[in-house]
């Protein structure tokens, strides 16, 4: 069945984040970009991280993102990571 495939693939993909703490910037960006388009922009308060993800197997898509006032760009990114695993945990069934 294709949703039990694309479940699948989530929780593989969904697996590679975590750890966060470890992953250094660019380990983020990469693994951000198989959840959708990522962007990192240094605001003027800070730094900020955005995310338009999109869930085939549940017809949705969501924009996620950090706040804009991050001191680093990956504090920006860990908190946009940490935010993509909430959102997909909310969708998963118990």
């Amino acid at each position: 069945d294709g949703d039990e495939e694309s479940d699948m693939t989530t929780a593989i993909t969904l697996a590679t984040l975590s750890n966060l703490a470890t992953n250094d910037l660019e380990s983020l960006l990469v693994k951000l970009c198989a959840f959708g388009e990522v962007k990192l922009i240094q605001m003027e308060r800070g730094w900020w991280c955005y995310i338009h993800m999109h869930v085939a197997a549940k017809g949705a898509s969501v924009k996620i993102e950090s706040e804009s006032s991050c001191s680093t760009p990956t504090e920006a990114a860990r908190q946009c990571a940490e935010r993509v695993v909430q959102t997909i945990q909310q969708w998963s069934p118990a």
